[in-house]
């Protein structure tokens, strides 16, 4: 499996705008520990953004036949201070 990004909406280049200026989202998205799973979900932080990420992926077949992995992610970084202020 390649790690090439397909496509990414403006919503997307938008959170990412950083780690992509950086050339860093293939390494940011697919890991190799993620890339032996079919589907994925996490949460996690991005240090080049500073901010939290919820991150699904799930395997597809893109419109030529070939296998992707579909990527979804929100910027979770309220819930997480929210977590964080209420847990101390």
């Amino acid at each position: 499996m390649t790690k090439t990004l397909l496509f990414m909406n403006q919503s997307f280049k938008d959170l990412y705008s950083r780690t992509i200026e950086k050339g860093m989202m293939e390494t940011f998205l697919f890991s190799d520990r993620e890339l032996a799973k079919t589907n994925c979900f996490e949460e996690t932080f991005s240090d080049v953004e500073n901010k939290w990420f919820d991150v699904r992926k799930i395997q597809i077949k893109w419109v030529d036949g070939h296998v992707v992995t579909l990527c979804t992610t929100y910027d979770i970084t309220e819930k997480k201070k929210y977590q964080k202020k209420n847990l101390i």
